[in-house]
């Protein structure tokens, strides 16, 4: 999230080291790094969206979920083969499982910005997109795309930010990037090798904390001396990391000449920001005191906020407003419980929170006792009533089933859900089903349908996005059934819902904001079904509905199959994904 203005101000103070093995024998290079999970996402999605081409509409500019982390997972094989130690001993991926409730307000904000950048964007886009040529595939992911210098003048997005690619990212460093798979979509040269440099698994690495990432980041590079956190965020400067452990910001991180022959002789620059030595260079006892500072005063001067922060470290009696700032960034009561972890590794990071709340309410959950999610918020038609809307039924089997979990203490009554309505932001008390014939009876209609839709459908890619017209669209499939039309209509019917013309692979058409809210209501139910899935996959089931539904949501494709970019979706009209992809 970020202290405004602070690495700007310690941009003199920073230095430039080598990330990996150096070939310089006076160059100083940092070997053992622990990374910021979320801000290596957004981090590499700007990159992507800022080297998109100006050809194509903004809305197929934007990035897909599998174009993001297929990125990230180059992004970690190139640090790897250049001698980064991302491994088991000394290394970790974390991704925030569940944020603090200090944390709330800025989250809130964060999806004002979001909205109101989706309100401008709607009305200044009313006309709707060109459609670029089916044939269109996603560029080569070279290194110098992810290394380039060039990629710090990032351009501003005209749309908010995809909504599902740090989950899809988590996941798939957790599943889908084995070592075949890396070596089967990696270039040659590389893939050859990371055979040869990597001995541990992304999945290893990666790790859901029970928290915010950036927490974690600070105490295991404060307790490993050395170690360098790879982030975006400008926070980590405040913690006392000890006098060998460091921050490296990915916008500095950068390769000049990328050797595509021997890439092992490529070296890999960044700046590096020590707060240990910053701090005594600047003659104060912590970062914090400056950190505070800017905070009160953003526009001050660098020697102005040194000043005041010399005088608020002499002074015997600390401020309130520091001491409640200080304690946001004090490691010294943080402790890391292993078992935390374990229970939330498996979770989407919506449904991990949600978990967090019910698991640890004294920690996560604020004053009201009502656990509280925050929806995704989607690429729609702002004008329309919102997308998530759809999916709501499902979504409320999700949340009474949660309190069928052997870990809880106590059963919740309701989930309150933050969803967007109109122009602002509203906390939605759902009710759970206190019956377990209610349940089962919600079940058992999700039963029907996806049955249904089965008899109908047979491609595994194209069956989840039809089961989620079903729920959309329940009354055309019930006239259609009655008429006993070819299984053939219902597939015409989706592309009708979307709006596409798949009679030519080559036409290019238009994309108008029905079809882009079309989308945005297929990927609320699929992502509603998949939260009904996570949550009952440990749930110990005998005998029932409830088992069944879960042995047939066992066959949902990952996050980044379920959420593909319209573009995509229209390659899978065209057999241009294998069945193996929906896997």
């Amino acid at each position: 999230m970020g202290i405004s203005h602070m690495t700007r101000h310690l941009s003199s103070l920073s230095e430039s080291i080598l990330l990996g093995k150096s070939h310089i024998q006076s160059a100083q290079a940092v070997r053992s790094a622990v990374i910021d999970g979320p801000g290596l996402v957004y981090h590499v999605y700007s990159i992507l969206l800022a080297q998109a081409s100006t050809h194509i509409s903004q809305i197929e500019r934007q990035p897909s979920c599998d174009e993001v982390s297929v990125a990230v997972m180059t992004y970690l094989v190139l640090l790897q083969i250049s001698g980064v130690n991302i491994n088991m001993t000394s290394s970790k991926i974390y991704f925030d499982g569940a944020l603090p409730l200090h944390k709330r307000e800025t989250r809130l904000s964060r999806l004002e910005i979001s909205r109101k950048q989706l309100e401008t964007f709607c009305l200044t886009q009313r006309d709707g997109f060109r459609l670029s040529s089916i044939e269109r595939r996603p560029e080569t992911m070279h290194p110098r795309r992810l290394l380039g210098s060039h990629n710090s003048a990032v351009k501003r997005a005209k749309l908010p930010g995809n909504p599902f690619m740090v989950s899809a990212v988590t996941e798939d460093l957790k599943s889908r990037w084995t070592a075949a798979e890396i070596k089967s979509t990696l270039p040659r040269r590389l893939a050859s090798l990371y055979e040869r440099n990597v001995d541990d698994r992304l999945s290893d690495l990666t790790e859901i904390v029970p928290g915010e990432a950036d927490m974690f980041c600070a105490s295991l590079a404060a307790q490993k001396p050395g170690t360098a956190i790879l982030t975006s965020d400008s926070d980590l400067l405040v913690f006392e990391l000890g006098p060998d452990s460091s921050v490296i910001l990915f916008d500095t991180i950068y390769s000049e000449n990328w050797d595509d022959e021997d890439p092992t002789q490529s070296m890999i620059k960044a700046m590096r920001f020590c707060p240990a030595s910053i701090s005594d260079r600047l003659g104060i006892p912590a970062l914090s005191y400056l950190a505070h500072e800017m905070e009160l005063s953003p526009r001050s001067t660098l020697v102005e906020l040194v000043r005041r922060a010399k005088d608020a470290s002499q002074s015997n009696q600390k401020t309130p407003a520091y001491i409640s700032f200080l304690k946001e960034y004090d490691l010294t009561n943080f402790q890391y419980n292993p078992s935390k972890s374990r229970l939330l590794q498996n979770y989407d990071t919506r449904i991990s929170e949600l978990l967090a709340q019910c698991f640890w309410s004294d920690e996560f959950q604020d004053q009201t006792g009502t656990p509280r999610i925050y929806l995704p918020f989607l690429v729609e038609d702002h004008s329309r009533r919102c997308a998530w809307t759809d999916g709501a039924r499902i979504r409320r089997l999700a949340y009474s089933l949660i309190n069928m979990n052997s870990f809880l203490t106590e059963k919740y009554p309701t989930i309150n859900e933050c969803v967007r309505r109109g122009r602002r932001f509203c906390f939605d008390d759902v009710a759970c089903y206190s019956e377990q014939e209610e349940i089962e009876a919600e079940a058992t209609r999700l039963i029907d349908g996806l049955e249904f839709v089965q008899n109908v459908e047979n491609s595994p890619l194209l069956f989840w996005r039809l089961f989620a017209l079903y729920e959309v669209r329940t009354d055309w499939f019930m006239s259609q059934k009655t008429q006993n039309i070819p299984p053939q209509d219902y597939r015409d019917g989706l592309k009708a819902f979307l709006g596409i013309d798949s009679s030519s692979r080559n036409k290019i058409g238009v994309i108008d904001w029905d079809n882009v809210h079309a989308l945005a209501q297929l990927q609320a139910v699929l992502y509603s079904l998949r939260m009904v899935f996570q949550v009952t996959r440990d749930l110990e089931l005998g005998d029932g509905p409830v088992k069944k539904l879960r042995g047939l949501l066992a066959g949902l494709p990952p996050l980044h199959v379920l959420t593909r970019s319209f573009h995509e979706v229209r390659r899978e009209f065209h057999g241009d994904f294998s069945s193996e992809s929906a896997a």
